[in-house]
Order: structure tokens, then C-alpha cells, then sequence
């Protein structure tokens, strides 16, 4: 599932580059009447560039020259107004060119993180977090440029060369030929240098994107690496990162100096040889006037600056479009699971679920993690599910929440195939509870009713009493209103606690808890235990668990071992039975009571 850079796509032609604007077009149709008024406008600048330049030389001739105040004072006035509108017209370009890029910003960005969120866990699990981020920021934000600016920059620059072309071939055609010779010069040294720094610019995007995945991990596992004294080590790893970034970032900038410098130098010796010393000589021949070689130096001007942009413009627009093609080649990823259109509601459930021949693998080469697995959970009943490491148990919280589908068989609810019901309306009726609670950085009320924003404050209390939370609300310093961090400012009893009322708020007809107690502390395992029992009345309940104490009394326990169903049960049958249930009760329970009860 990762994202490659294709084969050859540093290096990407002019016809595969036409084909990633064609691929824009239609992010491109609710802005195009502002993108064709900037356009236009920047032609309209065009044309008045040429005539000031024009109005110049009438200024010089027929005005200073002539000793002519009259028509002196006729054309600065024709030139002022000019000069007006060309700067109205260039504040409404501006205007322009902010507003369709800021509208396009807020697009493709929405576009491509709706479309991030609805891909399967297998595409989130691919990646580091760092990387994804990076993808939706990095990735749009050189979309932005080829598509906002190359593209109808490239546009703009081409018509103001033309123009300029024009004038100067109308004053004086030698001059123009000798231009286009220094012309071809420069696009050959433009176009071999812009292959080369794009290779240095992909080393630098690949640099940066691994930085930031390098820092989003770094700040994750701080806890971690602190607790084992890492420090250090993350420390190096980063510097070591950043090293990397910076020295493609310094071999990438000493180029692209080097490369512009000589690009200025060429321009420069356009200049000079074009302007200076021929048309100096036509005017000492007496073939220009002294207005019009004023006029030819602005026009040389204008023309070397467009040129020497456009070409560049060019081959940067084809540095930006490989990962702007990568932000395409992002949203063409289709989800793994697939609503149907005629996927049935389901509004009130009875709360029966069934695993019927249940195979699964999580990739199409791996083996198998579970095996022709069948079981049934009645309405409003708990089954547990426990088991040694990679047994499968997590695997069926991912199937029964429909995060994977099966490799072969069936999960039903009420008897309908999981596959055939519409998954937000089934997904209303769940909440789950995670080993590892996540809290948002807001307050706590917030993240109590994330689990349903539009809860009544009678449903808000009774969630808050049901998950026991009314004690660490006296504990925070602005009770209800106390502001939470993702990984702070809460113990992890404390954080289950509000993962259970962020649960019950939704008043959900089934409850998966996975190994929601195995990482506290025996105390607070029994509290939570008991707030358990309270909350899952009435509830069909399928319960991962690594701590056989928080099963007891589970209606049925399913004990698997390598995906395959091995015992089935009471907590009180299967305890008193030879097997790997019963081998894990004595193994994890050192209660003298306990063990005594198993002989």
C-alpha cells in the first residue's frame, strides 16, 4: 500500500506533465471564471506595457527631441493614464491570484484529508504518522503552485514574450534575431540544469518528509524513550535526520545560486550585446532614433525578464508536478471496504452477532490470523474472547467493526451479512473502549461527548455517574471544564474511566471493549471492573481481554490459540477442564483461593 515514486518520475516529460495539469481540471472548474479573469487581466497588462514602451519613444522624438511641449505634455498625460489603469489592473490581479489560491488551498486540502479519512487502516498503518501529515500538507502545497501560479504564470509569461517579440521585431528585426540566438543559449542551459536540480530537489522533499515522520515519532514516544533513557538516542536520531536535511538542502541551494547566477550572466550579456552595442551602432548609422533605442532597452527588458521566468517556470512546474502528481495518485486510492448503494439501515438492532466460517489474513501472502472461526453472541450477552499473543483476538475487534473485511466467510448481524448494512448506521449503534485511550486537547466535557456532541446534559450526567468519572471531576482544578492533553495530565484508570463515558453516552446496543484493563494496575482494574458490570446491562458486549479476572462473568468465553477456535465455554466449566483456558488461570492467577478452587 505504500506510495512509491514511479520509475522515472524525477524525470517527468513534457507529455506526462501536460497530463497532471489535465488530471487538475476538475478541482480547477469552481474557481475558473476568477482563474480566467486573472488570466486576461495579465494579458490586458501586456498590452499596456507595449504601449508605454511606445509612448516612450513618442515622448523622446516627438516631445524632448522635437523641443515640442505640447506634444511633450500631450503623450506624459496619455502615459500617466496609462500607467493608472495598469496599476488598477495589477492590484485586481493580485486579488486574483490570492483568492484562487487560497480558495484552492482550502479544496485541495479538504479533499485530500476527507478522502485520507475514509481509506482502510491497512493505508494509515502503512506509513508513519509524520509522512502522512506531510503528505497532505507538502504534497497540496506544490499542487497549489503548479496549478495557481506555473501554470497560469506559464500563460502570462508566454503572451508578454510575445508581445515583446513584437515590438522589438517592428522597431527593428536585427536586433530581435539577435535575441532569439542568446534565447536558444539559454533555454538549453536552463533546461540541462533544471534536470539536474530536479534530482537535488526530490533528495531534499524526501529529506524533509523523513524529518518531519522522524520528529512526529520522536515527540510520540517520548514517554517511552524516556522511561528506558533513549534520550540520547532520539536526540541523535533526529540531529542525524536533520544533518541529512540540510546537507541535500545546502548541496540543493549552492546549485540552484550557481545556476541562476549563470542564467543572469547569459541575460546580462543578452542585454549588453542586444541593446548596447547593436542598437548603439544603429543609432550612430543613423538607422534609430534615440527614442527608439530608449524604447528598445525597456523592450529588451521586458523580453529577457518573461523569457528567462517562463523557462524557468517550465522546468520548476516540472520539479512541483511529481508530487503534486503523488497528491493525485493519493486521492485514486480506492477505500478496501466498499459500501454497496442498496446497503441496508439498520436502526434498531436486536444485538446478534455471528461469525460463521470466519477465515482472515491481513495480507494476501501472509498466513492466516484467524481460521474458519464460527460463534455467536446473543442479543444483550458478553462473550470473552482470550487468548495467548497472536492468537486473533484483536483481529476480531477489527472485523466485527468492520475496519477489514473477511478473506472468506461471513460476520452477520441479526442475521444480515456485516457487508450488506450501511456502516454508519451500524457503526451509530457501537462504542468501543481501547487499551490505549485517546483524549483530544480539549476539555474534558469535549471529550466525553465526542462520543455523542448532541447528548443531553440528563444523558451527559448519567454517563458521567455510570463510568464512575464524577470522582476525577472533584480531582481537576476546573472540574468539567479542565483542559486535557492527548498524553498528560491524567492517569491511565482515569483516562479508561472517561473512555467508558465517551462509550456509554452513545447509548450504543453493542459494546467492544479490547483489552480495555490489561494495562492498569490490580486496584484500579477490580474499579474499572465494576463500573464495567454497570455500564454493559442490556448491551450485546464482545470483550477482548488478556486478564482472565476482568471475565468472570462472561456469558460465553471463546479461548483462541493461532486463529483457531480451541475451547468454548463458562468461566466454570472451562477452568475445570484440561486446557490451554485452564493452563492460563493457573498461570495468571497466583491467589491461593483461586488455585485451590481449580483442584
Amino acid at each position: 500500500m505504500k506510495l512509491k515514486i514511479k520509475p522515472g518520475q524525477e524525470r517527468m516529460g513534457f507529455q506526462a506533465f501536460l497530463h497532471v495539469l489535465y488530471r487538475f481540471i476538475p478541482f480547477l472548474v469552481p474557481v475558473w471564471d476568477k482563474l480566467l479573469l486573472r488570466i486576461i487581466i495579465g494579458l490586458c497588462r501586456s498590452f499596456l506595457t507595449v504601449a508605454m514602451i511606445m509612448i516612450t519613444a513618442k515622448i523622446i522624438d516627438d516631445g524632448l527631441l522635437a523641443k515640442n511641449p505640447e506634444m511633450f505634455w500631450y503623450w506624459v498625460k496619455i502615459n500617466l493614464g496609462i500607467i493608472t489603469v495598469w496599476l488598477f489592473t495589477y492590484i485586481i490581479w493580485l486579488i486574483m491570484v490570492h483568492y484562487v489560491k487560497l480558495k484552492m488551498e482550502i479544496k485541495l486540502k479538504t479533499i485530500i484529508h476527507n478522502h485520507v479519512q475514509s481509506l482502510s487502516i491497512r493505508f494509515h498503518q502503512s506509513r508513519p504518522v509524520g509522512e502522512h501529515m506531510w503528505r497532505i500538507q507538502g504534497d497540496t502545497k506544490d499542487a497549489l503552485t503548479l496549478v495557481c501560479d506555473f501554470a497560469p504564470g506559464i500563460i502570462e509569461l508566454f503572451w508578454s514574450v510575445l508581445s515583446a517579440t513584437g515590438l522589438i521585431m517592428l522597431v527593428n528585426p536585427i536586433t530581435g534575431l539577435c535575441i532569439a540566438v542568446f534565447t536558444i543559449i539559454q533555454f538549453f542551459y536552463l533546461h540541462f540544469g533544471a534536470s539536474y536540480l530536479r534530482r537535488l530537489s526530490l533528495k531534499n522533499y524526501k529529506a524533509m518528509q523523513n524529518l518531519t515522520a522522524v520528529l512526529q515519532e520522536n515527540l510520540s514516544a517520548f514517554p517511552t524513550s524516556k522511561a528506558l533513557s533513549r534520550e540520547n538516542h532520539e536526540k541523535i536520531r533526529y540531529y542525524k535526520a536533520l544533518i541529512k536535511r540540510l546537507r541535500t538542502a545546502i548541496r540543493y541551494s549552492i546549485f540552484n545560486i550557481g545556476w541562476g547566477t549563470g542564467n543572469s550572466f547569459l541575460v546580462s550579456w543578452n542585454q549588453y550585446i542586444s541593446y548596447m552595442l547593436v542598437c548603439g551602432i544603429l543609432v550612430i548609422r543613423g538607422d534609430m532614433t534615440l527614442g527608439e533605442y530608449v524604447t528598445m532597452g525597456q523592450a529588451i527588458g521586458w523580453l529577457t525578464g518573461p523569457i528567462q521566468w517562463l523557462m524557468w517556470h517550465i522546468e520548476y512546474a516540472r520539479i512541483t508536478a511529481v508530487p503534486a502528481e503523488r497528491m493525485l495518485d493519493t486521492l485514486e486510492i480506492r477505500p478496501e471496504i466498499i459500501i454497496s448503494p442498496n446497503a441496508k439501515p439498520i436502526q434498531k438492532p436486536k444485538g446478534e452477532i455471528t461469525f460463521e466460517n470466519v477465515s482472515f489474513r491481513y495480507l494476501p501472502d501472509s498466513p492466516e490470523v484467524i481460521s474458519n472461526l464460527s460463534f455467536s453472541v446473543p442479543p444483550g450477552k458478553k462473550v470473552a474472547i482470550v487468548g495467548p499473543s497472536g492468537a486473533g483476538k484483536s483481529t476480531i475487534f477489527n472485523l466485527v467493526m468492520r475496519y477489514y473485511d473477511p478473506t472468506a466467510g461471513r460476520v452477520l448481524i441479526d442475521g444480515y451479512d456485516l457487508c450488506t448494512l450501511s456502516l454508519s448506521s451500524y457503526r451509530d449503534q457501537t462504542a468501543i473502549v481501547l487499551q490505549d485511550t485517546f483524549l483530544f486537547s480539549a476539555t474534558l466535557r469535549d471529550n466525553i461527548l465526542y462520543g455523542n456532541p448532541n447528548a443531553t446534559k440528563k444523558q451527559l450526567d448519567n454517563a458521567i455517574r455510570m463510568a464512575g468519572v464524577d470522582t476525577i471531576i472533584d480531582e481537576l482544578p476546573e472540574g468539567m471544564d479542565t483542559l486535557l492533553t492527548e498524553d498528560g495530565n491524567l492517569s491511565g484508570g482515569q483516562r479508561q474511566k472517561i473512555a467508558m463515558a465517551r462509550a456509554i453516552i452513545r447509548d450504543p446496543k453493542f459494546l467492544f471493549l479490547d483489552e480495555a484493563t490489561s494495562a492498569l494496575d490490580p486496584i484500579t482494574e477490580r474499579s474499572i471492573i465494576k463500573h464495567l458490570q454497570t455500564i454493559e446491562q442490556g448491551r450485546t458486549r464482545i470483550f477482548v481481554a488478556h486478564s482472565i479476572d476482568s471475565i468472570l462473568d462472561a456469558d460465553e468465553i471463546i479461548v483462541l490459540d493461532k486463529g483457531y477456535l480451541r475451547q468454548q465455554g463458562t468461566h466454570e466449566n472451562l477452568v475445570n477442564q484440561p486446557g490451554l483456558y485452564q493452563k492460563m488461570w493457573k498461570t495468571g492467577n497466583n491467589d491461593t483461593r483461586n488455585k485451590q478452587a481449580i483442584s
